[in-house]
């Protein structure tokens, strides 16, 4: 199990290395922005109360963003860029994982070897957790000695709050995409799916944001839940984000655990 797992990660190696660089580099040139932006607060403040509030809470957008560099890379970076980047990067690894697999031919081969087809599937995850892990920790944690050669101010337990809350989100994507990868064949179909839930499940965040009458919405979406604002300015998670966040994660992980090994990987 173990051996697979390192193997997957071998051969993934550059594609999560390439997520983690971009993941660095976007928190690099937000760093560099923020002191010329906090200088311009004044500004902004008066920019933002000419937009609806319902519209600004929609986007994570507030005056509270200069207060702290902590507010304003949770709302410029870790409000949109940063759950997009991890939404590929978790989708794109299920998707290899099991489907490209068996599109490829080449899980037949991996089923010819005297290893149980559970060990096989969580050979496969625990590469992807591996990977989620890797991307989560160094794209957050790499702010702080940026935060430190541009003089900024921080909080280093906010930002192990924020890898906290990045590693629930992933996980929950995570146990989505594997699923979709255990009963797919083809890896298309298995992106197509995760995606099209995570945008449905933005666009429910939205809705529910600006109509009073579908507020409840909010609670099908994993994005009421990634609230990255009090994670990183307030250093709290809400217990409904573990409780909800961990459910989806388990009970999908084993939903896909279950069907793959009951599959036919020929098909």
């Amino acid at each position: 199990m173990f051996t697979i797992a390192w193997r997957a990660l071998k051969d993934k190696k550059i594609f999560i290395f390439s997520f983690v660089l971009g993941g660095i580099g976007m928190a690099w040139m937000y760093a560099a922005l923020f002191p010329a932006i906090a200088k311009m607060s004044g500004s902004y403040s008066e920019i933002l109360k000419s937009f609806p509030e319902a519209f600004l809470e929609a986007f994570g957008i507030g005056e509270e963003m200069l207060t702290g560099f902590e507010s304003y890379m949770s709302s410029e970076h870790f409000g949109l860029v940063w759950p997009i980047m991890l939404i590929f990067l978790i989708a794109s690894f299920a998707g290899t994982s099991i489907s490209r697999e068996i599109e490829k031919g080449t899980m037949e081969i991996l089923l010819s070897l005297p290893i149980s087809r559970v060990k096989i599937f969580f050979g496969k995850y625990l590469a992807g957790i591996a990977a989620l892990l890797i991307f989560v920790v160094s794209s957050v944690l790499s702010i702080i000695p940026l935060a430190e050669a541009y003089n900024i101010d921080y909080v280093i337990s906010h930002f192990l709050t924020m890898s906290l809350l990045g590693l629930l989100l992933g996980w929950a994507i995570f146990g989505l995409s594997i699923l979709f990868s255990a009963i797919f064949s083809d890896k298309s179909k298995v992106y197509m799916a995760t995606g099209g839930i995570m945008i449905g499940m933005y666009v429910i965040r939205i809705v529910s944001i600006l109509s009073d009458k579908l507020d409840k919405l909010k609670y099908f979406s994993f994005f009421h839940y990634y609230n990255a604002p009090d994670a990183l300015s307030k250093n709290s998670i809400a217990p409904e984000t573990f409780i909800v966040f961990i459910s989806v994660a388990v009970i999908t992980t084993i939903l896909a655990a279950i069907w793959f090994s009951r599959r036919d990987a020929a098909v």
